[in-house]
């Protein structure tokens, strides 16, 4: 089965879009249990053009992995939130 990528990602208008008008997120569902949130917008860990904020939980609990997450990731560019994407995928 071929892995999740960036490009598989949802975005909805985000709880917070009445403060920050393109405040938008993807949530995704891996098939090892976690899962990841994709925030933009420029008053989260994203620069509100190209960057996003990004966290893993497993559970409802937020996942620190070592060598892999550390909490909440910001100023990911597509690119590196699909490598993130593939290393949760796989572990």
């Amino acid at each position: 089965m071929e892995n999740k990528t960036f490009k598989d990602l949802d975005f909805k208008p985000h709880q917070l879009k009445h403060i920050c008008e393109n405040a938008t997120q993807a949530k995704i569902q891996f098939k090892n249990g976690y899962s990841l949130s994709v925030i933009f917008g420029e008053i989260f860990y994203s620069n509100g053009i190209d960057t996003y904020e990004v966290g893993c939980f497993c559970g409802g609990e937020m996942q620190y992995i070592d060598g892999v997450i550390d909490g909440i990731q910001g100023h990911l560019n597509e690119k590196k939130v699909t490598d993130l994407m593939l290393k949760i995928q796989n572990l």
